[in-house]
């Protein structure tokens, strides 16, 4: 069974009385499987089918959360599809 993540690209983090991103683009990607979930697949994803150019830095968040999070090592990735 997949599972859906939402990308936010293309906006800016704004400082109020909490971090928050505003502006840019939201794309859905659904489909995705466990087995196949990686540091490579979240890059490739942006890469080529968000069409974001490097340097980037990725970010994640649960909705019901306040805080961002840095992706950097795939250790990080099983954190985002759960």
């Amino acid at each position: 069974m997949g599972f859906s993540v939402n990308f936010h690209h293309g906006g800016r983090f704004v400082r109020d009385w909490l971090i928050t991103y505003k502006g840019g683009n939201e794309t859905l990607k659904e489909g995705l499987y466990e087995d196949r979930w990686s540091y490579f697949e979240i890059t490739g994803i942006v890469e080529n089918d968000l069409n974001v150019k490097k340097p980037y830095k990725l970010w994640w968040m649960l909705d019901e959360e306040v805080n961002f999070r840095v992706i950097k090592v795939d250790d990080v990735v099983g954190d985002v599809k759960n």
